[in-house]
C-alpha cells in the first residue's frame, strides 16, 4: 500500500516575514545543537531509572511539519484512532505522546490520548522485550514498565511504556511500543515525539521488516512559507523524488560510541565552487568514538567543530 500526504511548516500559521521565520529557526537550531552535543558526550540520550509516578512491505508516506527546530509528523494511535502531530526526530528512539490523566503537563496540547477510550491499548510489563530496551528498575509494587526521558534542553517526559495500534496514512501497525506520557515538561510544539534513530524503540526499528527497515524524507526550505511541503516515507520504495541537480547517495556510518545516530562521511566543504582549506580529519571519527558528522532532522543549520574554523 502506498500512502501520500501533504506537509506544512509549524510556523505557517504565524504571520511572519522570512527573516522572522529564519530568526526563530536559528534560535531553535542552536538549542538543538547543544542538545545533540550533550547527548553525544554521554554516548546516548540521558535515560534514567523511573520513580513511581504521581497518580493512579509497503510504502507509507506521512505528513511532516517543521517545528521547535525539528519537524512534526501526523499519525494516529488507538482504536478508534486519535490523530495528533508529533515531533519527528532522527536522533531519538522513544515514541511518546501525552496521555490522560496528565498530572504535570503545563504545555499540554489540545489533543491528548485517552488510553481508556481505545480497545487496543495495553500497558507493557517489566518483563516485556520493549521494556528491556530501557535502563530501569521496576517498582516492586507494580509490574508496569515505567520510563523517564530527560533531553539535553532539560525537557522531560515520563509515564508508562505501552502498546498500541499506530496508523500512518491508511496503513495500520499493531503492537507498537510507545511512551504514554503522564508527566511532560518543556515541549511547546507537537503532541509528543516520534523517534526514528537506530534504537530498538524507534518507529523505524519497530516497523522493521514490514517497511524493509527503510525510510526517507524530503524537507522544504523556509522560502515557501505556508505553501512549502515536506514528506516522510517508509518502505522499500520510499525514495522520494528530488528536484536537486546533482543529488547523490551516501552510505550511513555507525559510530560505536553513539550507535543510534546516523553519521555521514563528510570530506570537505566548497563555497562558490572552491574547496575551503579544512582538513578532512575535522569531520572524521576520533579515537574513542568522538567526532563525526550527524544527520539530524531537527537542525536547520549546519554546525561544525572549532577545528573546522
Amino acid at each position: 500500500v502506498d500512502v501520500f500526504v501533504n506537509l506544512v511548516q509549524v510556523d505557517a500559521h504565524l504571520n511572519l516575514t522570512y527573516h522572522e521565520r529564519l530568526h526563530r529557526v536559528m534560535n531553535r537550531s542552536h538549542q538543538r545543537a547543544m542538545n545533540l552535543q550533550h547527548r553525544g558526550q554521554r554516548g546516548r540520550r540521558h535515560r534514567t531509572a523511573p520513580r513511581p509516578l504521581d497518580h493512579n512491505s509497503s510504502s507509507i508516506e506521512t505528513p511532516l511539519q517543521a517545528g521547535h527546530g525539528e519537524f512534526l509528523m501526523k499519525l494516529a494511535i488507538g482504536n478508534p484512532p486519535t490523530s495528533f502531530m508529533a515531533i519527528v526526530d532522527t536522533a531519538s528512539d522513544l515514541i511518546w505522546t501525552p496521555c490522560s490523566p496528565c498530572t504535570l503537563c503545563p504545555d499540554q496540547p489540545s489533543t491528548v490520548f485517552d488510553p481508556q477510550g481505545s480497545a487496543s491499548y495495553s500497558k507493557l510489563s517489566c518483563s516485556s522485550p520493549s521494556c528491556s530496551a530501557l535502563p530501569h528498575v521496576c517498582d516492586p509494587l507494580s509490574n508496569d514498565c515505567q520510563y523517564i526521558y530527560r533531553y539535553g534542553d532539560q525537557s522531560t517526559t515520563s509515564g508508562y511504556l505501552s502498546s498500541e495500534t499506530f496508523t500512518l496514512g491508511s496503513a495500520s501497525f499493531e503492537n507498537v511500543g510507545f511512551g504514554c506520557g503522564t508527566m511532560n515538561w518543556g515541549f511547546h510544539e507537537g503532541a509528543g515525539l516520534v523517534g526514528l534513530n537506530r534504537g530498538r524503540l524507534s518507529l523505524i526499528s519497530q516497523l522493521g521488516a514490514s517497511v524493509g527497515y527503510q525510510f526517507s524524507y524530503c524537507l522544504s526550505g523556509l522560502e515557501g512559507g505556508s505553501s512549502s511541503s515536506s514528506r516522510l516515507a517508509f518502505g522499500p520504495n520510499s525514495s522520494l523524488p528530488s528536484s536537486s541537480v546533482g543529488a547523490i547517495k551516501l552510505p550511513l556510518l555507525i559510530n560505536s560510541r553513539s550507535p543510534d545516530f546516523y553519521f555521514v562521511d563528510l570530506e570537505g566543504i566548497s563555497v562558490g565552487g572552491r574547496r575551503l582549506p579544512i582538513e578532512a580529519s575535522a569531520f572524521q571519527f576520533k579515537q574513542g568514538g568522538t567526532g563525526g558528522v550527524v544527520v539530524d532532522s531537527g537542525s536547520a543549520l549546519m554546525y561544525l567543530v572549532a577545528e573546522a574554523y
